[in-house]
């Protein structure tokens, strides 16, 4: 198999995707605004305003040059965050507040991805909390992502198997994105979503790729429903 045919493989294969979302939105309670009593009912809907940190990104490679093909991890990270601020606003009627980076945010992206616990530690839980403070918001939405495109090292693979770990290959390069909604007041955990994409990342992936990811997020308390705190 050639070099250009084995990229217009990784370019085209494409899985279903489909996300995993999971929700506790037991006592959700805006902190924002008070909720006009109605028959609309909403749980995570409630935090109508959210806190949007900059997207957490993982690259593999990190080094553009160690890629097999184009590597544009800082492009598409763009498009995502663009894309999902654009969603929640758009789609879901949330208010979207843009906030900075934050000392600790990482360690908050870590834990998230590495537990289904929606419990997060002490230290953590104070983060969102503040993040969500600091913002006047009700929740925090913490978006992430991780990139793995082709390497070199997989064409050496390739020529020394006589393509033989071009399925290896394959089976690793992909994009998998989650995203994690932290309640204001508790600073816990109320709704994930996780999925991942197989073949090669590319920005013209991105805006149905973060539709998914939020599809099964709940539509916001619309705004006439709501009235300023006293």
């Amino acid at each position: 198999m050639s070099r250009a045919l084995a990229l217009a493989l990784a370019v085209s294969l494409c899985a279903c995707v489909h996300a995993q979302v999971r929700s506790d939105a037991r006592g959700v309670e805006p902190s924002t605004y008070v909720a006009i009593p109605s028959r609309l009912e909403r749980s995570v809907g409630l935090l109508r305003r959210l806190a949007l940190p900059p997207l957490e990104l993982e690259a593999s490679p990190t080094n553009p040059s160690y890629c097999l093909g184009p590597c544009e991890s800082a492009a598409f990270a763009a498009e995502l965050d663009s894309d999902a601020r654009r969603f929640l606003s758009d789609w879901r009627g949330y208010e979207a507040v843009d906030v900075e980076a934050t000392p600790g945010l990482d360690e908050l992206a870590r834990w998230a991805r590495s537990t289904d616990d929606d419990e997060p530690p002490e230290p953590l839980r104070m983060l969102a909390q503040r993040i969500a403070a600091s913002s006047r918001s009700d929740g925090v939405a913490l978006l992430q992502s991780e990139l793995v495109y082709l390497t070199w090292f997989d064409g050496v693979a390739w020529y020394a198997t006589l393509t033989f770990a071009i399925p290896i290959s394959m089976a690793r390069i992909g994009t998998w994105l989650e995203a994690d909604v932290f309640d204001a007041r508790t600073g816990r955990r109320v709704w994930h979503s996780r999925l991942r994409a197989a073949g090669t990342p590319g920005t013209d992936k991105s805006r149905d790729l973060v539709n998914e990811l939020f599809d099964g997020l709940e539509l916001a308390l619309p705004l006439v429903l709501t009235r300023p705190l006293p």
